[in-house]
């Protein structure tokens, strides 16, 4: 007969039978039943109809691209986006991958944010999701009170002059 030792714990239940000290497994009774009456176990994975939409999402959202190298950079970057340890082929930022495919980072992260939008994800990295909609009321206002940071930027001072 087992009698629970106090040396358990709460991962680890432990008892003695015939004197010796054996550590006690919970039987997968779910498991049983569900081959006995051939129930199926709870999916935990997704439909192939499910993945085949999301993997056309994607393909739609990538070849929204003008031209093929800018298509391959959307790519790049959804997989920098997603796993940038595993994914930084070619560039581990945005700025990296830009760079290669010859367009500017901001078209990289607006075409990452349409995505993100179109697909639902709400990975903003610690921001709270109204943050981009504050952000640019934001710049809209510093912008009409004339105090927007390409006012004083020298970078952008020779296209003010010109224009």
């Amino acid at each position: 007969m087992l009698q629970k030792d106090a040396l358990s714990d709460h991962v680890h239940e432990i008892a003695y039978q015939n004197g010796k000290l054996e550590g006690v497994g919970q039987f997968d009774w779910d498991e049983v039943y569900r081959n006995v009456d051939g129930e199926s176990p709870e999916e935990a994975t997704v439909s192939m109809s499910d993945m085949s939409a999301v993997f056309s999402l994607i393909l739609e959202w990538m070849l929204k691209a003008d031209t093929l190298q800018l298509a391959g950079a959307r790519a790049a970057a959804l997989g920098v986006y997603l796993d940038p340890v595993n994914n930084n082929r070619f560039g581990s930022n945005l700025s990296q991958i830009a760079e290669q495919a010859g367009c500017t980072k901001a078209a990289l992260s607006k075409a990452l944010i349409e995505f993100r939008d179109a697909a639902g994800i709400h990975l903003s990295g610690g921001k709270c999701s109204g943050a981009r909609g504050v952000y640019r009321q934001t710049q809209i206002k510093s912008i009409a009170a004339g105090r927007h940071s390409s006012y004083n930027r020298k970078d952008l001072l020779s296209k003010r002059q010109v224009a």
